[in-house]
């Protein structure tokens, strides 16, 4: 007869705490991050097929490593506030309880015209995190994870301007009588150096500013808006945002 050796209960949870402990359950992400003001922590893009005026590749929302958020809520409107202390640690926590770094990296949907493609990513100290999903394809808990990004609790917003903006314009001819022609201001950037540069010009400080202003401005329906200056005119005049740390 083979006596059966008995391992106490306190023992048997001690060894599962052990192993827990050690690697042999299954942790959640190290939820670290670069605290800079300079770093994008989560970064959300709606993807649209719309026209470059419209910015629809422009970042939704973007949250910075302080604390800092900017949060998109027109062609050329933005917000931006600051999270309390420790709001964006219980930000990454509302996300990894809402499963997003479980995620597939990809999820694919049937074309839709005018179909919205989201684009979220976060930036960890241990690892990047991305997670794509296409029109109609949203796994199960996508619409809240969107949400948790998108409506953050900011105990005061303002205005936000970009720092940087892409300033895209092109030499046009005579254009038909009832088409709306405007004058470019003086301080918003050199269009005919812009318009000779096939890809556009970057532009920082106040000409960003003010060239965000008029033209925003000035979007407010389908008529394209050419604008005059130094007496010559240009069309497909958009600028798109650049953020610090976020590639365009």
């Amino acid at each position: 007869m083979v006596l059966r050796k008995f391992v106490p209960a306190a023992a048997v949870i001690l060894m599962v705490a052990l192993m827990i402990a050690s690697g042999c359950g299954k942790a959640g992400p190290n939820l670290t991050y670069n605290k800079s003001a300079k770093n994008p922590v989560i970064v959300l893009r709606n993807l649209q097929a719309l026209a470059p005026l419209y910015n629809p590749d422009a970042p939704v929302a973007i949250y910075y490593g302080d604390g800092t958020v900017a949060l998109k809520k027109g062609a050329y409107s933005y917000v931006s506030g600051k999270l309390p202390e420790g709001g964006l640690d219980t930000t990454l926590k509302a996300l990894s309880d809402e499963g997003f770094f479980e995620m597939k990296e990809e999820y694919k949907g049937a074309p839709v015209a005018g179909g919205v493609t989201s684009v979220l990513k976060v930036n960890l100290e241990d690892k990047k995190y991305q997670v794509t999903v296409g029109s109609g394809a949203a796994p199960t808990g996508w619409d809240s994870i969107t949400k948790t990004v998108t409506k953050p609790e900011l105990p005061k917003t303002s205005v936000y301007y970009p720092p940087t903006v892409h300033l895209h314009a092109t030499p046009s001819g005579a254009v038909e009588e009832d088409v709306t022609v405007k004058n470019w201001p003086a301080d918003a950037g050199d269009l005919t150096a812009v318009g000779e540069s096939p890809k556009g010009l970057n532009i920082s400080g106040d000409k960003a500013e003010n060239a965000w202003k008029a033209i925003g401005g000035t979007v407010k329906g389908t008529a394209e808006v050419f604008w005059r200056y130094k007496d010559d005119l240009y069309g497909n005049v958009y600028a798109a945002p650049i953020f610090t740390g976020v590639p365009e």
